[in-house]
């Protein structure tokens, strides 16, 4: 960043923090996932100080008397020349400007995500909550994608947000229906997610059949929780769930309440970023979390600050909002490769006092057969302590106590803790190359890991679009680990992990097309281990902008395959 008049300013994060950001300290994790240089230019002098405080306020009472005018007259607002940057950042894409006064309130609808890189943007207006409403509506109509499309904002038709509604959604709520879904998501949802009250979606799930008047925000989370109980394929499924699902997920929509800060406010956008993961038609996850994860900072949970409001039901904490927006940012960001949204050195050190340590974690008197969020929070929280931390405890109590009861066939209630346990080991193994473990050993942790999906081909369908990306760092590794085998062994190995991969991904697939590209390569891996004669050479072009270029070019590399320029 060229020496300007954008060097005195620092991103809201940092300055909640109270922290000065120069290139001597590391970035604060809002910068690393938006790719900012946060500075804050160091004032040697106490008139030098005083003079920037001057010119501050002279710009914010230059865009307020822009502002009156613009109220009084409808004459657009042009930027001031100190604000505009010197230094050429690259294109985003944007939506196209709108000048007219009678569409004005029609352009607040695409305000561009990308409002967050400016620095000045942050800093000048109160927290990240500013349009928060709005920055909610546009990531919903943003696409799931792959770390390339992660900078194309354009807004994509097919997608529920940007759909027209339909008169036939008027209809009443059909209360049986409604609590027969929403048993489906307390079955598989909360007991690795407890951000919602049971008993209160129950409460307002019977004013809203019976017409009795509720809270705005509660009716929001009551009819996101029956939406996303709709899109799990889990027991029953039919069009008429699918049908179900863009109803309840459209009345959601359509109910406007304030994004204020409170613990509603993270509830709805967890919520979102949740349905996100199984519907392909409801927005970017790796954007809604973003949101979330923001939320969750300006309400001081990574700080463990007093909570300012006490949520509408006290069982729902602080805490577990933030823990569950963490352990979704992780899983999100690492399936794509992307930086996450904060970083631990962001947190307050008091967050070790909730922390799970290995010996602890899935204790021999429990009789649960999945891991908590605690402690799926703690080896995530492990992993992202250092670049070197590979959680080796936490693996090798999960390959000790859970994997066991995976591979013996024994259910358990919800599927979902089975998914965030894939990234986790994935995410180990990474970092656990220069390990004294042999890579037989790691080989076969692997295998054991993805075999359990084999008989367990009744939840393919309802699992969420992270898996895949999951399961292809998986496969990943195991080739890596199996390149030290005796060649038959080696091939044999690798062609179980890769058909099994491929059956599961040609399913998830169909659901989430950004996985097309991740389940085709897969196939041509298999073709080239088990047929010489075929194509040697692949291209990953679709991997680009992410931390997974090198790591599959490494792998691809362990069965001669080259990778296309």
């Amino acid at each position: 960043m060229t020496e300007n008049g954008r060097n005195g300013l620092a991103c809201q994060n940092c300055r909640q923090r109270k922290r000065k950001c120069d290139r001597q300290i590391p970035r604060c994790g809002l910068c690393v996932r938006r790719g900012l240089d946060c500075v804050m230019q160091v004032i040697k002098s106490a008139d030098a100080q005083e003079g920037s405080i001057h010119s501050l306020e002279r710009e914010i009472a230059s865009l307020e008397a822009q502002l009156s005018r613009l109220q009084t007259t409808g004459v657009e607002p042009r930027p001031p020349v100190a604000s505009q940057p010197q230094d050429k950042a690259p294109h985003m894409p944007c939506e196209p400007f709108i000048s007219s006064v009678a569409s004005r309130e029609q352009s607040l609808d695409n305000v561009d995500l990308d409002v967050l890189k400016e620095v000045e943007t942050v800093s000048l207006y109160r927290g990240e909550l500013y349009c928060l409403h709005k920055m909610a509506r546009r990531a919903l109509r943003l696409e799931n994608c792959d770390p390339r499309g992660m900078l194309n904002l354009a807004q994509k038709k097919s997608l529920l947000a940007s759909s027209p509604r339909s008169s036939g959604f008027n209809t009443p709520l059909d209360y049986d229906l409604a609590i027969s879904y929403a048993g489906k998501y307390f079955s598989y949802i909360h007991p690795t997610f407890p951000i919602v009250s049971e008993d209160a979606i129950r409460n307002t799930l019977r004013k809203i059949a019976t017409g009795s008047q509720s809270d705005l925000r509660d009716r929001t989370i009551a009819y996101l929780v029956i939406a996303i109980g709709s899109i799990l394929p889990i027991e029953s499924f039919s069009a008429f769930d699918t049908r179900n699902t863009a109803d309840y997920f459209l009345r959601s929509l359509d109910i406007l309440y304030s994004y204020d800060e409170s613990a509603t406010t993270v509830q709805i956008l967890l919520l979102f970023t949740i349905c996100s993961l199984f519907d392909p038609s409801t927005g970017s996850s790796w954007h809604l979390i973003d949101l979330a994860t923001q939320a969750c900072i300006d309400m001081g949970y990574h700080q463990l600050q007093p909570e300012a409001e006490i949520a509408r039901d006290p069982l729902v904490k602080g805490i577990t909002l933030f823990q569950t927006a963490y352990v979704l940012d992780f899983t999100i960001s690492s399936a794509l490769g992307l930086p996450m949204g904060i970083q631990n050195r962001d947190m307050s050190f008091d967050w070790d006092a909730y922390i799970v340590q290995p010996p602890s974690m899935y204790s021999s008197e429990s009789k649960r057969k999945e891991l908590s969020l605690v402690e799926i929070f703690s080896w995530a929280y492990e992993l992202c302590s250092g670049p070197k931390r590979d959680a080796a405890g936490y693996l090798s109590r999960y390959e000790e106590h859970v994997l066991p009861s995976r591979l013996s066939g024994e259910e358990n209630t919800s599927y979902l803790p089975r998914v965030f346990e894939l990234q986790l080991v994935a995410q180990s193994l990474r970092r656990s190359f220069a390990a004294d473990s042999t890579f037989e050993a790691q080989s076969k942790l692997v295998h054991d890991c993805l075999l359990p999906f084999q008989s367990s081909i009744h939840i393919w369908p309802a699992l969420p679009w992270t898996t895949g990306y999951s399961i292809f760092q998986l496969v990943l590794l195991g080739i890596f680990f199996s390149n030290g085998m005796p060649q038959k062994q080696k091939v044999s190995r690798d062609s179980h992990l890769l058909s099994l991969a491929g059956m599961v991904l040609s399913v998830v697939k169909t659901k989430f097309p950004g996985l097309h590209h991740y389940s085709a390569l897969l196939s041509r891996v298999l073709k080239q281990i088990t047929c010489i004669d075929t194509d040697s050479r692949q291209t990953i072009d679709f991997l680009e902008g992410s931390n997974l270029y090198e790591f599959c070019r490494g792998a691809l590399n362990c069965v001669d395959i080259d990778i296309s320029p």
